[in-house]
């Protein structure tokens, strides 16, 4: 099963002697999650390498912010909690976003946008959704 988010969710962040969790930052709808299969309270990921986001610094020197970010990524990642998944997470089959985007949309870019993906990754979903659609039609003969 695959989960992106289907509103932007606002987290925070930060360690250190600055301010911890002092940051904000916001995913945007349509950003890729993982499920959070290693944890006992389950939840979800937000994928890092798909992760774009708008960051407000909140009483941060200007040298702290630079990888700041990355770097609280790289050590703790993004969670969503179980308890917040209803609000923010949905899942998804491939096949169903190629279908939403013949049937909803009139360009690539216009499905980038709403869906948050640039339109590279926009392309290769709708690529990667055409063929599940197909596979799917043709009863699993790809």
């Amino acid at each position: 099963m695959n989960y992106r988010l289907k509103a932007p969710f606002t987290f925070t962040f930060g360690w250190g002697q600055v301010n911890s969790a002092s940051n904000r930052a916001t995913a945007p709808k349509g950003t890729a999650l993982i499920e959070a299969t290693n944890r006992p309270d389950g939840g979800y990921w937000l994928a890092p390498e798909k992760l774009e986001v708008s960051v407000e610094w909140l009483e941060q020197p200007e040298d702290y912010r630079v990888g700041s970010l990355d770097s609280w990524i790289d050590c703790y990642g993004i969670h969503i909690p179980a308890e917040e998944a209803a609000e923010f997470v949905e899942s998804y089959e491939e096949a169903d976003l190629y279908l939403d985007y013949v049937n909803n949309y009139m360009s690539v870019e216009g499905f980038a946008s709403w869906n948050g993906l640039t339109r590279e990754a926009a392309l290769a979903v709708i690529e990667k959704g055409r063929e599940a659609h197909e596979a799917r039609v043709s009863g699993g003969q790809a």
